[in-house]
């Protein structure tokens, strides 16, 4: 399966049924997004890191929540980020970074700041401000470099629909703008993004 999605090469596989086999040619995915778990220093998709950058993918991690003490409501389902952890947290995901390489051997290419910042939901979820958002990232690059990852970058804000609020801050301040490298968004309703500033 890992060759089927992380390369362009031939071969041959069983079906999961294991009664035929069947000839593929790999589809060669570039990219694996992978989730941080709400400890924020593991997950549970080490071996699939491992077989993707293996075949030449990048990967690259989210967390869905923050660890429970750095947000409003001590819980990883809802609640929003508390800025008075800028500090730790970036620790914290830094340390993640450093321990899938010193423990699985996965570099990581990047680092979101949260999945969908702008949602609140009963499962893993916080939400995070445009302003909470520009505030911290100087924090997770600071850590980033301080753990010896400077090359790791930093993705804002993945939010749902190109809410540019989440991430105008961020871009329009150059002191922060110069540590955002990737702007990512899940487009869930198909239209074409409107609004997007310049920068």
């Amino acid at each position: 399966l890992a060759d089927m999605f992380f390369s362009t090469n031939s071969g041959t596989c069983s079906t999961l049924s294991q009664n035929s086999n069947f000839t593929y040619t790999g589809i060669g995915l570039s990219l694996l997004r992978t989730r941080i778990n709400t400890n924020g220093v593991s997950t549970w998709e080490n071996s699939i890191m491992q077989m993707a950058q293996t075949r030449g993918a990048r990967v690259w991690s989210t967390p869905w929540s923050p660890p429970p003490q750095f947000k409003s409501n001590g819980n990883v389902n809802g609640g929003t980020f508390l800025s008075a952890s800028n500090q730790a947290y970036a620790n914290v995901l830094a340390q993640y970074v450093v321990n899938m390489q010193n423990s699985y051997g996965v570099n990581i290419y990047a680092l979101s700041v949260q999945n969908e910042p702008d949602l609140a939901t009963s499962y893993e979820s916080c939400v995070w401000t445009g302003q909470q958002i520009h505030d911290f990232i100087p924090y997770l690059r600071s850590a980033l470099n301080a753990a010896g990852k400077s090359s790791v970058k930093i993705i804002a804000a993945e939010d749902q629909h190109w809410g540019t609020n989440l991430y105008a801050a961020a871009l329009s301040d150059p002191a922060v703008a110069t540590n955002v490298n990737i702007i990512a968004c899940h487009n869930y309703d198909n239209s074409p993004p409107s609004g997007i500033p310049a920068a």
